[in-house]
This record gives C-alpha cells, sequence and structure tokens, in this order.
C-alpha cells in the first residue's frame, strides 16, 4: 500500500525517463524520451534518494549492456567491422575502475638537511643584533645572501 501511494505521487516521466536512460545511458536521450526538462530530472534526483537509487540503477544496467556489446565485439574478427576504439573509451568513460589505465609511481627520495647554518642564525638572531636579524631573515626565506626578503 505504501509502494501504491509512493508510485503514485511520483511524476508521470519517471517510468519512461528510467526505462529509456537504461536503454540509452544517455541523460538527454532519456529526457527527450520522457518529455521532461533536463534541469528538472536532476533536481527532482538530488531531492528524491529513491529516485536517485533508480537512476543509479539505470545507468548500471546502461554500462552492462555496453559491456556486453564490448565482449561480442571482442570476440568477432576484426574484418567485421565496427569501432573498437568508442567502446574502449565508452567503457573507460562508463567503467573506470575496471577499465581505465592504472599508473603506479613509486620513487625513492633521499633530503639532506642541516640545520647548522640556520642554527646559527637563529642563535644570532636570539642575541638581537641588527645583521645577525637581517641574516636570520634571509635563511628562512631562503635567499642565503645575508639580506631580508
Amino acid at each position: 500500500m505504501a509502494t501504491a501511494k509512493r508510485n503514485q505521487r511520483r511524476p508521470p516521466w519517471v517510468k519512461p525517463f528510467l526505462a529509456a536512460f537504461r536503454d540509452t545511458g544517455i541523460v538527454r536521450a532519456a529526457c527527450q524520451a520522457a518529455d521532461i526538462n533536463r534541469q528538472n530530472v536532476y533536481k527532482y534526483r538530488d531531492r528524491h534518494p529513491e529516485f536517485a537509487e533508480q537512476w543509479a540503477q539505470a545507468d548500471a544496467d546502461a554500462a552492462d549492456a555496453l559491456e556486453a556489446v564490448a565482449l561480442q565485439r571482442a570476440r568477432k574478427s576484426k574484418m567485421d567491422g565496427g569501432s573498437d576504439a568508442l567502446l574502449i573509451f565508452l567503457l573507460k568513460a562508463r567503467r573506470p575502475e575496471k577499465f581505465r589505465e592504472n599508473i603506479n609511481v613509486k620513487a625513492q627520495v633521499e633530503v639532506e638537511v642541516s640545520y647548522s647554518d640556520l642554527a646559527r642564525e637563529a642563535e644570532a638572531y636570539l642575541q638581537g643584533t641588527d645583521d645577525a636579524k637581517s641574516a636570520a631573515g634571509a635563511a628562512l626565506n631562503g635567499s642565503g645572501n645575508g639580506r631580508a626578503g
């Protein structure tokens, strides 16, 4: 009974939108099929979690269909034609976790830091001479020329 009431309150475009989106995986095409403005669909999705879940499921179904076509074409010979490159791009966009390029970079970096010069400059700064303050400021700013700035 609660489901019947919930379905009665849903806008009439929801069912045709989801069906078209499941078939095409394209929001614009689904909006046209359901005769609804694209912005309104996104607003409705943002405000209705149940619809957002149905949207995600329809999107996953469309990706499954696309993957099935890709597998079917992969099994056929290249002589049969078809755009394998297009399928690759579509699969990368729809299922990046499965089809994107993964690049692992490992780096080892050695850093040697000498604090002796900085410590001397800081000690002189704390003793309060103007020349020492200028030199310490230069050291802290990385200029190393004994002038602040």
